[in-house]
């Protein structure tokens, strides 16, 4: 149950606490965190943001949910960061663990592709290389190929991804 917990895409606050708690103890397999954040008054403890830090050092975004349109930040500086994801405001948040592309902030997640935004927790086989994240290659397929077909694009790997929107939902 703990690597269903490390692997998946967690909707709500409290399972990502949990995430974040026990992905220091696995130490067997590190990927990236996604966090969604759906309701603005909650507040993610500083201890969970320094697990989060220190277990996926390469990088961070975040997507508020709370604009007409959505709003994204990218940076490689987790002072920025943590005054980010202190923000009392919904949001989708990804620390970054590399294991595709450089270590910059052209391979922190999201990618924006057709007004969309989109972040993976894993990495898909055999995409992207030494340059370029796989996740960024996952976006730039999804660009090409009408929103319908996205999900079964998706599926075809253990990956998990979140899309936000143009209208700031999470899918």
């Amino acid at each position: 149950r703990l690597f269903f917990l490390h692997t998946a895409f967690n909707i709500g606050l409290t399972a990502t606490m949990t995430l974040v708690l026990h992905n220091q103890h696995l130490n067997t397999y590190n990927m990236c965190l996604i966090i969604h954040k759906p309701k603005a008054g909650s507040v993610i403890p500083d201890q969970y943001i320094t697990n989060a830090e220190n277990i996926n050092p390469d990088g961070f975004g975040i997507t508020y949910l709370d604009g007409v349109k959505p709003e994204t930040h990218i940076t490689m500086n987790y002072d920025e960061a943590r005054s980010f994801i202190k923000q009392q405001r919904p949001f989708v948040a990804h620390y970054r663990y590399a294991t595709v592309g450089d270590v910059n902030e052209s391979n922190c997640h999201p990618f924006k592709f057709n007004g969309n935004y989109l972040y993976s927790n894993g990495t898909v086989a055999k995409l992207g290389n030494k340059k370029k994240s796989d996740t960024k290659v996952v976006a730039d397929y999804l660009s090409k190929i009408p929103n319908q077909y996205w999900h079964m694009v998706l599926s075809m790997t253990e990956t998990r991804f979140a899309i936000v929107n143009d209208k700031c939902r999470v899918k």
